[in-house]
C-alpha cells in the first residue's frame, strides 16, 4: 500500500499572503493594556504574589492579578497598574505601579516602573534595592 501525502501537497495551494496578512492584523489588534500585562508577569513583585497563593488559595478562586484600570491623559500620561489578588468577592490590591505611555513598547519596563509607597512614587528599583526585594 502506498501513500500519496506528496500529491495532496501538490494540489492544494498554499495560504500564502492572506495568512501573513491575517497573522499581523491579530498581533495589532492585542490591546496595549494586553501587552503591558503580558510584560508584568515576569517581573519579580508579581511572581512573589503568586508564590503567596497556595494551592488551597487557588481552589477558592484566589488568584494574582494584574488590572489596568485607566489609559493614560495629556493631563497624566501614565499607566497605573494595581497587582493584586482576585478574590470571587472582591480584588485586594497588594502594590500600585505606573509607566510613563511612551515607554510601553520598550522591551525591558523594569528601568521605567514607579511604584507607590510612603505617599509617592518612586523608581521600582530604588524601593527593591530599599526593601530588599531583587529577584
Amino acid at each position: 500500500m502506498k501513500t500519496y501525502c506528496l500529491i495532496i501537497f501538490l494540489i492544494f495551494p498554499s495560504p500564502g499572503k492572506n495568512l501573513l496578512t491575517n497573522d499581523l492584523h491579530y498581533k495589532q489588534s492585542v490591546s496595549i493594556e494586553d501587552r503591558l500585562s503580558d510584560k508584568l508577569f515576569k517581573i519579580a513583585e508579581f511572581k512573589h504574589l503568586t508564590r503567596q497563593l497556595s494551592k488551597k488559595n487557588e481552589k477558592a478562586g484566589i488568584h494574582a492579578t494584574i488590572i489596568v484600570p485607566d489609559k493614560p491623559t495629556i493631563e497624566d500620561p501614565y499607566y497605573v497598574i494595581w497587582l493584586g489578588y482576585d478574590h470571587p468577592e472582591r480584588f485586594e490590591n497588594v502594590y500600585t505601579l505606573r509607566i510613563r505611555s511612551n515607554y510601553i513598547n520598550n522591551i525591558n519596563l523594569l528601568p521605567y516602573l514607579e511604584i507607590y509607597d510612603d505617599d509617592k512614587f518612586v523608581p521600582l528599583l530604588k524601593w527593591r534595592n530599599k526593601n530588599k526585594l531583587n529577584k
